[in-house]
């Protein structure tokens, strides 16, 4: 996943978006800005993973009539997911910097 911005007189945004397979991530070590003693364990993929979650509730907020999607990984934990003033400072703040880079 790569995000470039250049800056000009123009503006131009880049956006690269990807996923890993569970699989391939669980028990991986880290690369890019992650250092390579950092190992995926399932409690990091689900914290990473939970910017999804959120991501659902802030849209079924905004399309109430809208039938949300139900990512598997959380059903049963969508409260703790909730698009709300203490989500946006505390999950989704910084949440590029724990990106799982293999």
């Amino acid at each position: 996943n790569v995000l470039f911005i250049i800056t000009d007189q123009h503006r131009w945004d880049h956006v690269g978006f990807g996923f890993h397979r569970y699989s391939s991530v669980l028990g991986a070590s880290g690369a890019l800005s992650q250092t390579s003693s950092e190992v995926y364990d399932e409690a990091r993929i689900d914290e990473r993973a939970g910017i999804i979650q959120l991501a659902i509730d802030a849209r079924s907020q905004f399309y109430p009539a809208e039938h949300p999607f139900s990512y598997r990984r959380f059903v049963g934990r969508e409260d703790e997911f909730r698009y709300t003033d203490e989500t946006r400072t505390g999950i989704l703040k910084d949440y590029n910097l724990k990106d799982l880079s293999i």
